[in-house]
C-alpha cells in the first residue's frame, strides 16, 4: 500500500514474471531433450545408408557423430520437429500453468535464450 492505495499491480507483474522465468526454463530442457532426439535420429539414418556414407574412411564415426550432433543442434534451434513445443507444454502443465499463458511466454522465453 503506497499513501493509503492498494497496489495490485506489483502482484500482477510479480507473477507474470514467474510465469515468464517458468517458460524460460521448461524451454532449454525442452530444446535440449530435441536436440538429442534428433541426433539420434539423424545418426540411426546415417547408419542405414548404404555404401561409404557422408564420411568414407572414418571408421570410428567420428566426423559423422560431431555432425549429427551440430545438425541436430541447429534444427532444434530452429523449431526442429515441434517437439520442443510439445515437452515445453507438458513440462508447464506439471508446474501448474495455463496452456493459455503458456504461448505468449514461449515466445517472450525464445527471444531471451
Amino acid at each position: 500500500m503506497i499513501n493509503g492505495l492498494a497496489t495490485p499491480t506489483f502482484a500482477v507483474a510479480s507473477k507474470a514474471a514467474e510465469r515468464s522465468q517458468a517458460a524460460a526454463e521448461a524451454a532449454e530442457p525442452a530444446k535440449e531433450f530435441e536436440a538429442v532426439m534428433l541426433s539420434i535420429l539423424l545418426s540411426n539414418m546415417r547408419k542405414s545408408s548404404f555404401g561409404e556414407g557422408l564420411f568414407p574412411g572414418d571408421k570410428s564415426d567420428t566426423m559423422g557423430g560431431l555432425f549429427d550432433m551440430m545438425v541436430s543442434g541447429q534444427l532444434a534451434d530452429t523449431g526442429g520437429l515441434g517437439l520442443q513445443q510439445l515437452v515445453t507444454e507438458w513440462l508447464a502443465e506439471q508446474q501448474g500453468q495455463s496452456i493459455e499463458n503458456l504461448n505468449s511466454e514461449l515466445i517472450n522465453a525464445s527471444t531471451t535464450l
